[in-house]
């Protein structure tokens, strides 16, 4: 676990997400922090040579990170016996080289590391077999179970949660995180001053308008995978979207220029999400960080959370015989 949580601690920051998955259970992989949607480069190369008897494991993984997980995977694979061979991917590369290999008639990887993202888009390539890893899906938080869980079954073993949001503060303008979204209303406003804002966030991303949805106690879609937009719960949260949005930066104003004013120290809080910490602890000189979990909706006494993300290994649907049970064990 520790290992585990070393490497979620030296991923890099993905870019700024545009959509999340639902808090009901999905009937499709739901999409966790996705990326920009430019054309990725393909950046296949020569297929990386491995015993007979060993595996072939892509991971969107990079630097310090891959290093990690080598180590990690050695260290589990040795006492098998069943040597593994790991390959570092960019995201967005990543499913474009496997295409690209498939093109050129040579093997996919034997086991993918990745995000819901990529598990999506194996799974509809049909490159994915079910993870039938004889782990009961209870061991697992129930998140990352439904965000790899596709027409009743899992389509990859949880690795990692990931994509949530927090609430962080300067501890240069604020000693101390609001437990409440009253609070947070009352504070951000007040410490308004000059060019100072007192909240930034990305105001008009729905991953966020999801958390402060559920801390209603509403969902944006309803068991049927109908919109539920004129709710009680989706008004009282664009009322409260409003009243927080009073203490933020004139708009437009973007998720990118919120961090901005946040890495500056001219914001006293921001909403933003695991993936941006590194990024902020790299600016000391101007922002103390502080991290809280998110306020609670005194109406309900519900926490706002937006949706979970993960990260899944995956097997793929050339395994059998000897090499899959390798591979899952």
């Amino acid at each position: 676990m520790l290992l585990l949580l070393g490497l979620m601690a030296c991923s890099p920051a993905p870019a700024e997400p545009t959509a999340i998955p639902a808090p009901a259970a999905p009937t499709s992989a739901p999409t966790a922090a996705p990326r920009p949607t430019a054309v990725p480069a393909v950046t296949a190369i020569a297929q990386p040579t491995v015993s007979p008897s060993g595996l072939v494991l892509w991971a969107v993984a990079e630097g310090p990170e891959l290093a990690a997980l080598q180590r990690l995977v050695a260290d589990l694979s040795a006492p098998l016996g069943v040597p593994v061979l790991v390959v570092g991917k960019s995201a967005d590369a990543l499913v474009a080289d496997i295409r690209a290999d498939a093109l050129a008639g040579l093997p996919p990887p034997a086991m993918v590391w990745a995000s819901q993202d990529e598990l999506g888009l194996l799974q509809r390539a049909e490159m994915l077999q079910p993870a039938n890893d004889g782990l009961p899906d209870d061991a697992f938080l129930p998140a990352v179970v439904e965000g790899a869980t596709l027409g009743g079954e899992r389509w990859g073993t949880p690795v990692a949660a990931q994509g949530y949001l927090l609430l962080l503060f300067n501890r240069k303008l604020a000693n101390s995180a609001p437990r409440t979204t009253d609070e947070l209303i009352a504070r951000s406003r007040a410490l308004m001053v000059d060019d100072v804002y007192g909240l930034v966030s990305a105001w008009v991303e729905p991953r966020w308008f999801t958390a402060w949805l559920n801390g209603f106690g509403g969902a944006p879609l309803d068991s049927n995978g109908q919109p539920t937009l004129n709710t009680p719960q989706a008004i009282s949260a664009l009322n409260l979207l409003k009243e927080l949005r009073a203490a933020g930066p004139p708009t437009p104003s973007t998720y990118e220029d919120g961090a901005r004013l946040f890495r500056q120290g001219r914001a006293a809080f921001a909403i933003d999400g695991d993936w941006s910490l590194a990024s902020y602890r790299e600016y000391t000189d101007t922002l103390d960080l502080g991290i809280a979990p998110m306020p609670q909706v005194p109406a309900t006494g519900r926490t706002a959370a937006a949706g979970l993300g993960g990260t899944y290994l995956m097997y793929s649907t050339t395994l059998s015989g000897a090499q899959l049970d390798a591979a899952r064990r």
